[in-house]
């Protein structure tokens, strides 16, 4: 093989061109490179995403635990707000029924809250105390107890037991008898906010306790009236046996028999007197039976025109149906003469009394000073004078049985 040495004077030969083939090649070369990077990019992309997807899903879920705090929080609120409520209205329920009236009165004396008996105590409606002040709602209690409401919000020592007694137009006999406790209440930084008043209405009861003392009195005088009725029982057996004696010895016609007689019958009506003073002061000697009442009516008319004066003028008006009623009659006959004497003495001058009884009937119940009545059938027994009245205070105190105006 004849080998040719390579000189640098003979001509190199070129270099082989790429053909077409490469440049596919290196095409394929150049994309696949670049889906390589897409592809990393794509892992990149998707770590990112999935990142993304996790702190979603944890933002999700401590969101669905605030929604679910949050939900509780206001349920716990809610069950707070109605248990408020249940005893906002138990408390409101309270105070309508305590028979005691209750005020919540700041520190200018304007109401903020009162209950049912304040209402009915004031006669304004609760609503209408709101913002008003005692002056507004009450003037006649007001100046004495506004100076002690102040006294109260400015030294803070409570009031209690303190009594009023003021004309209020709305009450039963125009004016009321209250005992008040006053005490003040604070805010949340301790400072005096106002007041809470009660007031108690005790007309009835100072009423009661007075009726109470007037029947001790009366007790009292019944025993005494008893023992002086035993007494002068026995003065006049004596009396009325020496005038029998001394009917014995004297004959009809004798001069001084008149006298004596006379003399024996003013000892048998005071024997009866007698007798009903015992049976008056003593509640063991009172006797009920049915008794026709004009029958008693009737059979008092002796002793009632006695205890009348020349002047006066006894009128009795008892039809025959006045009614049968259960009652003792010496008490029955005590009773319209006590009222004949005490209406002749109102009648100096002269005058006419009545005495009438009749049947009637109440379709409904009945108030009469004495008490109530139920509806039904009932016996009348007036006695009238044109006499110059009582006063008030004498009319209170009719029915007490030794009660007297006479001196």
């Amino acid at each position: 093989m004849e080998r040719i040495p390579l000189t640098n004077d003979q001509p190199s030969s070129p270099l082989p061109r790429p053909g077409p083939h490469a440049d596919a090649d290196a095409e394929r070369v150049h994309q696949q490179e670049l889906l390589e990077r897409q592809a990393v990019e794509l892992e990149l992309q998707a770590q990112e995403l999935q990142r993304q997807v996790e702190e979603l899903a944890q933002a999700n879920e401590a969101l669905r635990a605030a929604q679910a705090e949050t939900a509780a929080e206001h349920r716990r609120t809610l069950d707070a707000i109605e248990a408020r409520l249940r005893q906002a209205s138990q408390l409101d329920a309270a105070l309508a029924a305590v028979p005691v009236a209750l005020a919540i009165i700041d520190r200018d004396l304007r109401y903020i809250k009162v209950n049912a008996t304040t209402a009915t105590m004031t006669a304004w409606p609760i609503e209408a105390h709101t913002g008003r002040t005692l002056r507004e709602i009450n003037p006649q209690l007001a100046p004495e107890l506004e100076a002690m409401m102040r006294r109260v919000i400015e030294t803070g020592e409570p009031v209690t037991g303190f009594h009023v007694v003021r004309p209020t137009p709305h009450a039963r006999g125009g004016k009321i008898d209250i005992v008040m406790q006053m005490a003040p209440f604070y805010d949340a930084d301790g400072a005096i906010a106002g007041l809470c008043s009660t007031a108690t209405d005790v007309t009835e009861w100072r009423a009661f306790n007075e009726q109470l003392a007037r029947t001790q009195q009366v007790e009292t005088a019944g025993r005494l009236a008893a023992g002086i009725a035993h007494d002068f029982n026995n003065l006049l057996t004596i009396i009325g046996s020496y005038c029998d004696l001394m009917l014995l010895e004297l004959p009809a016609g004798a001069p001084h028999r008149p006298d004596v007689e006379e003399i024996r019958g003013a000892a048998d009506r005071a024997t009866t007197l007698a007798r009903r003073m015992l049976s008056t002061a003593s509640h063991h000697a009172v006797a009920p039976k049915p008794v026709d009442l004009r029958s008693v009516v009737l059979g008092a008319v002796d002793i009632l025109e006695q205890a009348a004066r020349k002047k006066v003028r006894l009128v009795f008006d008892c039809p025959d149906d006045a009614g049968v009623v259960t009652a003792d009659p010496t008490q029955l006959e005590q009773v319209l003469l006590n009222l004949v004497i005490n209406a002749v003495d109102a009648m100096p001058d002269g005058g006419t009394v009545t005495v009438a009884a009749r049947a009637v009937t109440f379709d409904a119940a009945q108030r009469v000073r004495t008490g109530d009545l139920d509806a039904g059938a009932y016996a009348e027994l007036t006695v009238g004078d044109t006499g110059s009245g009582m006063p008030p205070e004498t009319l209170a105190r009719i029915f007490e049985p030794f009660f007297t105006t006479k001196p």
